[in-house]
């Protein structure tokens, strides 16, 4: 939806950070790379995370098949010996079996602990409006970019952006034009 400068901030931003996290349902509707693409040469892959309790991610998803010089990692609450197991391993993804929230879905502060045994110091959550809910909610934010394209604001872009902030409010650090979109810098 956003325009190219946006996209390569975007892309420069994934250069800096040391893991980049979605949700399946990202990767299904988007089937992203997850790889740092800045402009004017080559960037660091960031460590890619999926998150996906019923392991049902597809090894033809870019995230998996795509080269990279950083890992896949799909966070998952199935069990070791779920049957897709063995077929995602062998397409090069590492499997991290975690327990369930109270919800049902992935729990958070077991993989943030996963996360940062591993060195990860600097997390970039891209996930859709549930993944951002949850972090939100588990307190795991302390920094928000926002991206508005002049087109996501007639296809529900400011719900979208009230449902991501789930009601919380918080403190815009700066507000500035990238291209045709919006950038906006906050903390909760």
């Amino acid at each position: 939806i956003t325009g190219p400068e946006a996209d390569a901030q975007v892309h420069a931003l994934r250069d800096r950070v040391d893991a980049i996290l979605v949700g399946r349902g990202t990767v299904e509707a988007d089937n992203p790379r997850l790889t740092a693409r800045p402009k004017g040469g080559r960037g660091k892959d960031p460590l890619r995370i999926v998150l996906d309790s019923r392991l049902s991610l597809s090894p033809k998803a870019r995230v998996v098949s795509v080269p990279s010089r950083a890992a896949t990692v799909i966070a998952t609450t199935v069990s070791k010996g779920h049957r897709r197991v063995p077929l995602l391993k062998k397409a090069g993804v590492e499997i991290l079996h975690l327990p369930k929230s109270r919800q049902g879905r992935i729990a958070l502060t077991p993989l943030l602990r996963e996360l940062a045994a591993r060195g990860v110091v600097s997390l970039l959550v891209e996930g859709g409006p549930e993944v951002w809910t949850s972090f939100l909610a588990a307190g795991a934010v302390d920094h928000i970019i926002v991206f508005i394209a002049p087109k996501s604001l007639d296809a529900g872009g400011v719900p979208a952006l009230s449902r991501l902030l789930n009601g919380r409010h918080w403190k815009v650090a700066s507000a500035r034009r990238v291209g045709r979109d919006l950038m906006l810098e906050g903390t909760p």
